[in-house]
C-alpha cells in the first residue's frame, strides 16, 4: 500500500496511483483532478451517496479491491489510496481478464441483421415524415434561471452526455 502525506499538495508530487485515483474521483464528481484535495474527506468536497456507490464500483473494477462504502463516504482520497495496491494502472483487472479470454471472429453474412424499431424510435421516424407534425424531429427547448453558473462543470457534463 501507499501513503500520501499532507505535505504532498501539488499534483506533480503525487504518485501515478494517486493521480489515477484522483482522476477517477474527479470524473465521478464532474471536476478536474487538480480540484480534488487529497487529505479532505470526499463528502466535504461534494461527493454524495450515489457518487460514492459508483466510486466503490469504479475502484473495484479498476483495481480488483473492494473498498467499503463507508470508507469512501468518510474518507479522504489519501485514506482510500492506503487501501489500494501501490501499482494500480489505467487498465482495469476486468479489462485484463477480458483481453485474455475474448476471441473475435468475423461473420460477414450476419454483420448487419435487421431489427425492429422500438416504439419511441418508430415515433421519431414517423414524426419526420409528411404527417401533420410539420416534419420536425423530436427536440427540446429549455431555459434556466440560475443564481450562479459553473461553466467548467457544465461543459464537463455536456461533454459526458455526448
Amino acid at each position: 500500500t501507499q501513503t500520501v502525506t499532507s505535505k504532498q499538495k501539488k499534483s506533480a508530487e503525487l504518485s501515478g496511483s494517486a493521480k489515477l485515483l484522483l482522476g477517477w474521483i474527479a470524473d465521478e464528481m464532474w471536476t478536474k483532478p487538480e480540484n480534488i484535495l487529497i487529505n479532505v474527506p470526499l463528502t466535504s468536497q461534494g461527493m454524495d451517496s450515489l457518487m460514492a456507490f459508483r466510486m466503490v464500483e469504479i475502484i473495484a473494477s479498476k483495481t480488483g479491491c473492494k473498498i467499503p462504502l463507508a470508507d469512501v463516504m468518510r474518507g479522504a482520497p489519501a485514506a482510500i489510496l492506503e487501501k489500494l495496491p501501490s501499482d494500480i494502472s489505467e487498465e482495469s483487472e476486468r479489462e485484463k481478464e477480458q483481453t485474455k479470454s475474448v476471441q473475435l471472429k468475423s461473420d460477414p453474412k450476419n454483420q448487419n441483421p435487421p431489427f425492429p424499431l422500438t416504439d419511441i424510435q418508430h415515433a421519431y421516424w414517423v414524426g419526420r415524415g409528411d404527417m401533420d407534425s410539420g416534419g420536425v424531429s423530436c427536440h427540446l427547448y429549455l431555459e434556466l434561471d440560475l443564481n450562479s453558473f459553473d461553466k467548467e462543470k457544465a461543459e464537463l457534463a455536456v461533454n459526458a452526455l455526448i
